[in-house]
C-alpha cells in the first residue's frame, strides 16, 4: 500500500478496534483515488501529505481526522513493524511523532510518540470497555457489557488493602445488570475461567460504573 494508505490503515485500526468507534462510510458511488490522499507526491512526508489534504479536502477531512492523525503517530514503524526516527530517501526527513487524540473520552490528550498514546489509550476506560464489548461479543452475551476498574469494584464492596487481592478484578454484566462473567485470574486459564462463569451465570449486586 502506499504510504497514506498505511497511515489510514493503522490510524482506522486503533479507532476502530481498539475503541469501538467506527467514522461513517464514504458517499455512495466513491472510488478511492490515491493521489488525492497523497496529493504533495512520493517525496513528502505522510504528515505533509495529510496536511494537505485536510486543506483541500476539508469535506473528507471530516471524517478523517478522526482516525488518519493517529496513523501518523505510527509512522516511525515500518511495514515490517522495525522502528525508524527518520525516512529513507528520496524522503530523508525526520518523521514527527507527536499526535491529538480527540473524540476518546478519558483517552482525549496530545502526545509525543505512539508509545505515550499507547499507555493513554491502554489504561482508558474507553479501552476497557471496547475490549469488554468485543470480549461479550465473542462470548455471545447480549447487550451492552462493562468493565469495571479494580479499585472501582473494591470501593463499592468497602475493603481495602490485602482484601482487595480476594476479589474478582473484573466482570461481564449484560443489559439487564446480571452479572454473567467474573474473571479473577490470567494467562493461560483466562478464557476457561469466563467459559465457566458463563455456564453458570450468577447474579450480584451491580458494581457502580462511572460514565
Amino acid at each position: 500500500p502506499s504510504q497514506a494508505a498505511t497511515v489510514i490503515h493503522r490510524g482506522l485500526l486503533v479507532r476502530q478496534r481498539i475503541l469501538c468507534e467506527t467514522p461513517p462510510p464514504p458517499p455512495a458511488g466513491f472510488v478511492p483515488n490515491p493521489v488525492q490522499i497523497q496529493q504533495a507526491g512520493d517525496n513528502a512526508t505522510a504528515k505533509q501529505n495529510y496536511d494537505l489534504f485536510a486543506m483541500t479536502m476539508p469535506g473528507c477531512n471530516a471524517c478523517h481526522r478522526s482516525f488518519q492523525p493517529i496513523g501518523l503517530s505510527f509512522e516511525v514503524y515500518d511495514a515490517t513493524g522495525k522502528y525508524r526516527s527518520s525516512y529513507p530517501a528520496p524522503i530523508s526527513a525526520p518523521i514527527p511523532t507527536s499526535v491529538t487524540l480527540t473524540g476518546a473520552g478519558d483517552a482525549n490528550g496530545t502526545f509525543a510518540s505512539a508509545v505515550e498514546l499507547a499507555k493513554k489509550v491502554g489504561s482508558s476506560e474507553i479501552s476497557q470497555y471496547c475490549f469488554t464489548q468485543k470480549f461479550a461479543a465473542r462470548m455471545g452475551i447480549d447487550g451492552p457489557a462493562v468493565l469495571d476498574k479494580f479499585e472501582q469494584v473494591a470501593k463499592t464492596y468497602g475493603v481495602a488493602g490485602e482484601e482487595k487481592m480476594q476479589l474478582p478484578r473484573t466482570f461481564l454484566i449484560d443489559a439487564a445488570g446480571k452479572v454473567r462473567a467474573i474473571y479473577s485470574v490470567e494467562g493461560d486459564d483466562f478464557e476457561k475461567a469466563i467459559e465457566a462463569d458463563l455456564d453458570a451465570a450468577k447474579t450480584l449486586a451491580r458494581p457502580a460504573v462511572e460514565q
